[in-house]
């Protein structure tokens, strides 16, 4: 389980690096996104960054990114008196690409994958026996939705399969160029 999660978080940095470093040749410009999001596939609350570059830099029309998530999705779930499971806390990876629609607003969409561990127990006399510790369940997720851009300012709103309801918060390295 150790070796998966330092494969999630050399997998959260290197696309980490890839969007806020692609290549000089698109001449483009950075941003980073805080975002929230509550419900979905995870039944919870979850939190994450965007981070990406939106180009050509004179009149930006595409965003490219990457982004991360944890979702605080830890409870309990009594499937029987004598059984039950802990649900643990939930990562997501993705990749995020839009196209802008007019002046300051673009369409998004992200994929990538989430992982769930679960540990299973056998209760017997008021103790846990643990059964079985499953890590990393795997899940496809997706989204849509809209970025909006003002100047140095981003915000974003849309609905993560694995998330819910998402809405994001952010800024641009430096003033987007005029859109024509």
């Amino acid at each position: 389980m150790q070796k998966q999660l330092n494969g999630q978080v050399l997998m959260t940095v290197l696309l980490a690096i890839l969007g806020l470093a692609c290549p000089p040749a698109l001449r483009a410009q950075g941003y980073v996104m805080f975002n929230a999001g509550h419900g979905g596939g995870s039944h919870a609350t979850s939190g994450g960054v965007e981070s990406g570059k939106f180009f050509p830099r004179e009149n930006p029309r595409f965003l490219l990114g990457g982004a991360f998530s944890a979702t605080g999705n830890g409870y309990t779930s009594e499937k029987t008196r004598f059984f039950q499971s802990n649900i643990c806390n939930e990562q997501e990876l993705a990749v995020a690409g839009g196209l802008r629609l007019v002046k300051g607003v673009y369409v998004v969409g992200t994929g990538g994958m989430s992982a769930r561990a679960e540990r299973d127990y056998m209760i017997a006399n008021g103790k846990k026996i643990l059964l079985a510790e499953l890590p990393g369940t795997l899940y496809g997720s997706g989204s849509g939705g809209f970025r909006f851009v003002y100047k140095r300012f981003i915000a974003g709103v849309g609905y993560n399969s694995r998330r819910g309801v998402v809405f994001g918060f952010g800024f641009t390295f430096s003033r987007l160029g005029r859109a024509r």
